[in-house]
Parts: structure tokens; sequence; C-alpha cells
């Protein structure tokens, strides 16, 4: 018999992990989540566990006795959401990883509208890493950018269905999280095993929304990478951290880089997705409206 306390003590491994899409709504999902009291979320987000590289990218050589050592709880189920599981072949390896140490896991998998989501992804490379390039002059210097590949939703998901059965996987649209809330995690609920009549007044909140963040200029960059922010985005609250941050960016912004993309270019990418598109819903069977391409 399972000693419930063995969880405090040891810790475990997920239940479900949340493997993407980046910049879908994962930050979302994953605090709707961790309101349900079945379901615990492990902090800080992103342990990004299952990637072979060094930190902060990847943690596969921490090893399993670090991994299991972040979900201590005697909560019903708990789970991880690290949206770059899903950035193949750029950092590959991940199912394999994740089938060997968590067969069982259910797997969700967030996707919204590609071209969209490229953009949003980008914005946030911006932010992070000061890319001074606009979008066009990104893409023709980086053909095979993370960026552009986190949107590659078909080959990204036949990587895991190589691994884990399509029974184990959710697809979620991004667009239908943000607008038919309620039953979208009525069905994530369902899927995780957990009461599905669970609700909440904060299910109303969106996270890490594009939009309402600030891009750092020179000043604002190094101030994000200072020591005081890494440690303020380790030890707060994500909420906190996020209009601490763009409180404190307010006087060292710039304005963002062009995202026009010339036609040829815009041509190529909705080629790309047209067959990223039908492969995935030809692996989940799902409609997937928002994400157009048919």
């Amino acid at each position: 018999m399972k000693n419930e306390s063995d969880d405090m003590q040891h810790g475990r491994v997920p239940d479900f992990i949340i493997v993407g899409a980046t910049k879908a709504g994962t930050t979302s999902l994953d605090f709707y989540l961790s309101l349900h009291p079945e379901i615990q979320m492990v902090r800080p987000k992103e342990p990004r566990f299952f990637i072979d590289a060094p930190e902060p990218i990847g943690r596969w050589g921490k090893g399993i006795d670090w991994y299991r050592g972040l979900f201590q709880s005697e909560k019903s189920i708990c789970g991880e959401a690290s949206p770059a599981y899903t950035h193949a072949p750029a950092l590959p390896g991940v199912p394999e990883r994740m089938a060997r140490v968590v067969p069982e896991a259910r797997l969700i998998y967030l996707v919204r509208e590609p071209l969209e989501r490229l953009k949003s992804h980008f914005l946030m490379r911006c932010r992070q890493k000061g890319e001074s390039l606009g979008l066009a002059d990104f893409l023709a210097a980086n053909p095979e950018a993370r960026c552009l590949l986190a949107s590659d939703y078909g080959s990204q998901l036949q990587r895991y269905l190589n691994w884990f059965p399509p029974g184990q996987i959710l697809v979620v649209e991004s667009e239908e999280l943000a607008g038919n809330r309620s039953n979208t995690l009525r069905r994530v609920f369902e899927f995780l095993g957990v009461d599905v009549g669970f609700s909440s007044p904060l299910f109303h909140h969106r996270r890490n929304v594009t939009g309402h963040q600030r891009i750092p200029n020179e000043t604002g960059q190094r101030f994000l990478n200072s020591r005081a922010m890494k440690f303020a985005k380790v030890s707060l609250p994500d909420s906190i951290f996020y209009h601490l941050r763009n409180l404190v960016l307010r006087p060292f912004t710039r304005q963002p880089p062009s995202m026009e993309l010339p036609e040829k270019i815009q041509e190529k990418m909705q080629d790309r997705f047209y067959v990223e598109m039908h492969l995935l819903r030809k692996q989940c069977g799902q409609a997937l409206p928002s994400l157009g391409h048919e």
C-alpha cells in the first residue's frame, strides 16, 4: 500500500506534463490547473528536465532524484509545464527520455494559429535575448529557429506518438482555452481524472499575454539579467513577478522590431503550416478550426 508521506519526503514523478506549444497559453493553463485542489503544479514553472542541454535550457544532467524532488505533495496528481519540450529537432530526444521515466504520464499539447504563435514567440525572444532584427530578417538568417519549429505541430506531435499511445495525449486549442474556458477546463480535468465540476473565480485571469509585456532596451536587458531579477523570478509568485518586471522596465523599453513578412515568405510559411496542420488534424482526429490552414 502506498504511503502518502513518501511523496512529501522523497517526491514522485509527474502524472501529467504540458509539453507545449510555446506562447499558446501554457502559463495560463498551468495557473488554472494549480487552482484545482487535487492537482499540484511544480514551481517554478518549466523545469525542462527532459531536455539534455546546459542550464537553463535543459536539466537532464541533474538526474531523476532531482526531478522527483520537485513533486512533493499529498495531492492526488501532480504535473509540470515546459513548452520547450516541443522544440525538436533543435532540442532532440525529449519524448524518448519521457517514455523511459514517465511512460504512463498523460500529455497535454496546447496549439495556436501557427503564424500568430510564431510572431508571439519571436517577440518573447526579443524580450529575453535582445533580438534586434525584424522577423523577416531573423527568419532569413535562422531558417530553422526554435520559434519556427515550435509551430510545426504535426511533426512535434508525431515524435510523441512514436513513444506514447494516442489516448495519453490531449490536444487543446489556445483559442478554446481563451474563449470557452469553462468547457475546455472540464475537458482537461476529465482527461486528468480529477473533479470536472471544480471552478474558481480566478479562471477569468489570463497569464503571460504578449501584448501586455514590454521589450527592454540594452539597459533594461542588463537589469533583467541581474542577480536581483533572477532571484525575484524564482522566489516570487508568477503573477507578482510579471507585474514587477513590467513596472521596472517602464523607463527602459524600446519599440518592437518589424513583424512584417514579404509576400514570398508568407507564402512559404503558409505552405509549411498547411502540411503541419493537415498532419496534426489526422493525428488527433479533431477539426481544430482556430488553426486555419485547411
